[in-house]
């Protein structure tokens, strides 16, 4: 699933159909770090990716985020930063495929540190010339500018909706055995 040598608790599990928006509420404290399984696609008709943000509490004001990416297809790769909070790169389902992340947020309740997001995963990638979908490979790194404990987490994709069956499921994770 994600690493070993870590204890994950199940905490909640959403499966958005027909909306832009996926969200989990009253996120318990008293775990070192938070993960959550990405899997699926959207609904849009044509080939296109989407960007997958993440905002934290009731901050939705993407210039208090920030986000370097990393990606590679085939034998490109490359690099781009911004301010914003994308997590992840999305793909309609047109014949591809799901997506398919992991997210780390480490510390997620330490309100002395500015929280992180680690992802990464892969995603068909819809530009191929081959005559089949190849696999795009994309590491993400968020931050937010806040010291407050996250409480909440809304992932939203920009443009549109969430394709059956995609689900998203948070855990909660203890360091040890």
């Amino acid at each position: 699933m994600f690493l070993p040598g870590f204890n994950y608790t199940w905490i909640a599990e959403q499966e958005p159909r027909a909306t832009l928006i996926c969200e989990f509420l009253a996120i318990p404290q008293g775990f070192d770090d938070l993960a959550i399984l990405m899997l699926g696609g959207l609904t849009d008709a044509a080939t296109t990716t989407r960007q997958l943000t993440i905002f934290f509490n009731e901050d939705f004001t993407a210039s208090n985020y920030a986000r370097a990416s990393l990606w590679c297809a085939g034998t490109t790769a490359a690099g781009a930063s911004a301010q914003t909070s994308d997590v992840a790169t999305l793909c309609s389902q047109a014949g591809l495929g799901a997506a398919d992340f992991r997210i780390w947020i480490p510390d997620y309740s330490n309100a002395s540190v500015i929280p992180i997001v680690q992802s990464m995963g892969v995603v068909p990638n819809h530009t191929s010339t081959a005559g089949h979908a190849s696999v795009q490979y994309l590491q993400y790194h968020t931050q937010w500018v806040s010291t407050a404990a996250i409480e909440r987490i809304r992932f939203v994709v920009d443009t549109d909706e969430f394709a059956a069956p995609t689900k998203f499921i948070l855990y909660g994770v203890r360091y040890g055995s």
